[in-house]
């Protein structure tokens, strides 16, 4: 497992860790990835000419966890609920070739406007910083249960999600894939 200091301090209240292609190993880094606190995973990718597939980076397994890939020449951002609900977010413009920053963000506990006492996480996906797409999650259910195993480049266990069949490496180069944690939700443009 290659892992790289931030090229930057984080900043106060946030946990980084950055990861290259290859990385397959459980790590404390994603131990308190849950669905009650915000986090994000940022990935530098080059894709090749015609467009690239596979897992950029998958934790879990299919009884639970969470993969960011390419299917279909589109970013997917997937949520798997302890095996039992897979909630997915698609982006809605393709994948271009070349260097491509793809960023996804979670921010749990929006009120729900028609219900007070209702509340839900959002998921933004970002492609080179411009918004590709934003959908509501669930935060009733953990996202994961025990250890979890981080893939950069593939996921090496049973599949996350079942828009694939493991390994389902990536065609394209990683440069490199960062996970935040933040200790305090994300508001309004921090969220971007």
């Amino acid at each position: 497992m290659t892992v790289r200091a931030p090229e930057h301090a984080p900043k106060r209240g946030l946990q980084r860790r950055v990861f290259q292609t290859g990385t397959h190993a459980a790590t404390d880094a994603l131990v308190a990835l849950g669905l009650d606190r915000s986090f994000g995973i940022c990935a530098t990718i080059d894709v090749p000419p015609g467009g690239a597939r596979g897992v950029i980076v998958s934790a879990g397994t299919a009884i639970g966890g969470c993969s960011l890939f390419i299917h279909n020449r589109r970013a997917v951002y997937v949520h798997n609920y302890v095996g039992a609900v897979e909630v997915r977010l698609e982006s809605d413009v393709p994948v271009p070739e070349g260097l491509v920053r793809l960023r996804m963000r979670f921010n749990p506990g929006v009120q729900d406007e028609e219900q007070p006492n209702r509340t839900f996480g959002v998921v933004d996906l970002f492609l080179n910083e411009r918004l590709i797409g934003s959908q509501q999650f669930p935060t009733n259910v953990p996202l994961t249960q025990g250890p979890t195993a981080l893939s950069v480049g593939r996921n090496a266990g049973s599949p996350v999600s079942t828009m694939y069949e493991s390994p389902f490496p990536f065609s394209g180069e990683i440069i490199s894939v960062t996970f935040d944690l933040f200790d305090a939700p994300l508001i309004g443009r921090d969220r971007h």
